[in-house]
């Protein structure tokens, strides 16, 4: 990891139980929701995070982090957010 980006996680556990269903009908429980920071200064700021523990895959919607302003630049070994 880049030692000039700075990352961190803040744990807000839901108050109620939230289910997601997935393209093959599946209804899985979210444990927890995320706000994830990171950036250089910690300026860019993903809320709503949410931890579903069954999934096989962790998902991040580009389209979200292009609407909050941010800008993306992809290549065969990582992707950077300005």
């Amino acid at each position: 990891m880049d030692p000039n980006v700075f990352f961190s996680l803040n744990i807000q556990h839901i108050p109620i139980i939230i289910m997601v269903q997935t393209s093959r009908k599946q209804i899985l429980l979210v444990e927890s929701k995320y706000t994830i920071n990171f950036g250089s200064q910690g300026e860019i700021n993903i809320n709503n995070v949410y931890f579903v523990p069954k999934l096989a895959f962790n998902l991040l919607l580009v389209g979200s982090i292009i609407d909050m302003g941010s800008i993306l630049k992809f290549d065969d070994k990582k992707c950077v957010v300005y």
